[in-house]
């Protein structure tokens, strides 16, 4: 951020909080019309040790302190809430009762508990805390962005990131051989920083809207590939076609040809 701030000259002011600490985002909302909640841990399943310390304290606790700000804050009018489409499903036996099983704004993930997913259940809690507040006022609106998995460049080198962590292993090769026959919907950063905007701008008194692929991405054939194509691969790598946009060489646009939402 230090680095992209002389690009907006006076419109760039940065504030040091704790999204823990109650009262931390005052200052920082203060004056501002638009606030772009968009922290949360997130982690894969094999880097969590204790589901509720790890990411549901955070992740609501976060929410509910980012929800006491706007309160605290007259001039806020819009919440831009970032979700995930693990809070409208977890297991597919929550698909099989939705309309035509199709993922709408109408449904909540009810299949993830603090044992089973606990970062969806996390999502699921924080997202439900803050259509809640919504609903109890009528000064402020809520926009959730309920996107697939995230991709893409990382502003930072380093980061706990369950997004970075997954591509380290598909550069490893974890996924490579033995995986089941299955797919995650994924979406590039930028488009999802795109959607926040056009949330932001959107004139609908309360809505949610899914950002990914249409269709899911095979788990083998991204892994393969990204493996294949990863620096120091060995000649002869397997290698498949896979989905376009896979290839390491492309690290920086994974999965870009996944249209914009």
């Amino acid at each position: 951020m230090l680095r992209t701030s002389p690009a907006f000259p006076g419109r760039l002011e940065l504030f040091r909080a704790d999204l823990l600490e109650e009262g931390a985002f005052d200052a920082a909302f203060d004056g501002c019309s638009t606030v772009f909640h968009v922290a949360s841990p997130f982690l894969m399943p094999e880097q969590i040790t204790d589901g509720r310390r790890d990411v549901v304290e955070p992740a609501l606790l976060g929410t509910r302190n980012v929800l006491a700000g706007i309160e605290r804050t007259p001039e806020v009018r819009t919440l831009v809430f970032t979700s995930t489409v693990g809070a409208v499903f977890g297991d597919y036996a929550d698909v099989r009762h939705m309309d035509g099983g199709i993922l709408s704004e109408r449904y909540f993930n009810t299949t993830s508990t603090l044992e089973n997913n606990p970062y969806h259940y996390a999502k699921t809690l924080a997202e439900r805390a803050a259509w809640d507040a919504e609903a109890a006022q009528d000064r402020w609106r809520t926009v959730s962005v309920n996107p697939g998995l995230i991709l893409g460049p990382s502003l930072t080198p380093a980061s706990e990131s369950g997004s970075l962590f997954l591509l380290d292993e598909l550069f490893k090769g974890y996924f490579c051989y033995g995986a089941p026959d299955f797919s995650f919907t994924t979406a590039d950063v930028r488009d999802v920083a795109d959607a926040h905007i056009a949330a932001s701008a959107s004139t609908t008194p309360a809505a949610s809207a899914n950002s990914g692929s249409p269709t899911g991405r095979w788990r083998r054939p991204c892994s393969t590939t990204t493996r294949a194509d990863a620096p120091g691969a060995q000649p002869g790598a397997e290698r498949t076609g896979g989905p376009r946009g896979c290839h390491a060489g492309r690290i920086t646009r994974w999965i870009a040809d996944s249209p914009a939402p």
